[in-house]
């Protein structure tokens, strides 16, 4: 009980691992062990300022490969700071993922709603606290949905109502880089989506191409037309206009960045709000004219990668949509299950610096106890 206070009164909220044998010792070495390890925690809270970015780059374990339900397998890629000892920090204050949160990043992929749905479902299950969704693409109208509050179920329904063909208008203006028109697909987000990334439940991002070519994300403002524009493959789709954005019109992030994760981090950072770990959903490339997919290169710790393969469907008909979904969740849960693990296992280990100053009315019970002992 004397260490258990000892170490209370070092600052830290724990027991201590192994309890000395005599009063002697614990008198002599009660509170060495917690002013050691308040030292080290506080270097190691501090080593990305005194050591530099160097010691803590990006390191990469072996791909963790899971049996998917139709006897595929797919990796699932974790990636984390070489220190691994170190407490789980990140950019901005921490309180970002003490509560389990993560953000979700899903990529372009031709027309993989199924593969996505799945994925959100997984996430789901696993009753982890989404913080944002990055979407490009694809992911974008899948991201968009979830972000208004659709269930992982109902974000399905929706997206495979009709075959794709019947959303598609043939383009009156080809010559602007693309033969069919997404006016169509712009009205049916209106019905589904609120007007504005304002309105969303959860906070989300599209990545564009501008009309000059650079990639960017748009985060604010017009939501329909922004969520479409993401998805406007170029030569295939014409560019969109997105009302009160400059720099367009705009077409499929995808063909710059197909995740979107750098710079959806590089956004959480301006924030300055914590930067929480995140869950990417990558589907294979159907193209060799995509943009980047490598995570692994943005140099982002705390991340998580799960691989689908790519859809394999076509405008025309999107395939078994149950199956391909219920086989993306899971080949999807074992990754999600393990990276919300490791999360909890980390977090509590900041808590004690986290944790608000004791008011004057936490001290009383301390002061009455004290002066009736003294009595």
């Amino acid at each position: 009980m004397q260490s258990l206070q000892q170490g209370k009164s070092a600052g830290l909220n724990c027991p201590p691992r192994h309890p000395c044998r005599s009063s002697s010792a614990r008198q002599s070495h009660g509170t060495a062990p917690s002013f050691l390890r308040l030292a080290l925690d506080c270097i190691s809270l501090f080593s990305p300022v005194i050591l530099g970015h160097a010691s803590w780059a990006l390191s990469t374990g072996p791909a963790k490969v899971f049996k998917s339900g139709n006897g595929k397998r797919s990796s699932a890629l974790c990636f984390s700071d070489l220190s691994g000892g170190l407490p789980y920090f990140g950019t901005g204050p921490g309180t970002a993922w003490l509560d389990n949160t993560f953000d979700l990043v899903l990529s372009s992929g031709f027309l993989a709603f199924a593969s996505h749905s799945g994925f959100l479902k997984a996430v789901s299950e696993a009753e982890i606290n989404v913080g944002g969704v990055m979407g490009t693409s694809a992911g974008a109208l899948s991201g968009s949905l979830y972000s208004a509050g659709y269930s992982p179920k109902q974000v399905a329904e929706e997206l495979s109502r009709v075959a794709p063909v019947y959303l598609l208008r043939p383009s009156c203006a080809p010559w602007t880089g693309g033969a069919i028109s997404l006016a169509a697909v712009v009205e049916r987000l209106k019905d589904l989506l609120p007007p504005t990334f304002e309105d969303l439940n959860t906070e989300f991002a599209v990545g564009v191409v501008s009309k000059s070519g650079e990639y960017r994300l748009i985060d604010s403002g017009a939501l329909p037309e922004a969520v479409a524009a993401s998805a406007a493959i170029p030569f295939v789709f014409e560019p969109v206009e997105v009302p009160g954005q400059k720099s367009g019109p705009f077409k499929d992030g995808g063909l710059y960045d197909r995740t979107g994760l750098k710079a959806w981090r590089q956004r959480r950072v301006q924030q300055g709000a914590g930067v929480p770990p995140a869950l990417v959903h990558l589907i294979a490339r159907s193209s060799g004219f995509s943009g980047a997919d490598d995570v692994e290169s943005t140099g982002e710790r705390r991340v998580t990668v799960v691989r689908s393969p790519k859809s394999g469907v076509n405008f025309f008909s999107l395939g078994d949509f149950e199956e391909q979904l219920e086989m993306a969740c899971e080949r999807a849960q074992p990754a999600i299950y393990q990276a919300a693990e490791r999360n909890r296992r980390r977090a509590p280990r900041i808590l004690p610096y986290l944790s608000p100053a004791p008011s004057d009315d936490s001290h009383a019970a301390v002061r009455m106890r004290r002066s009736i002992t003294a009595a």
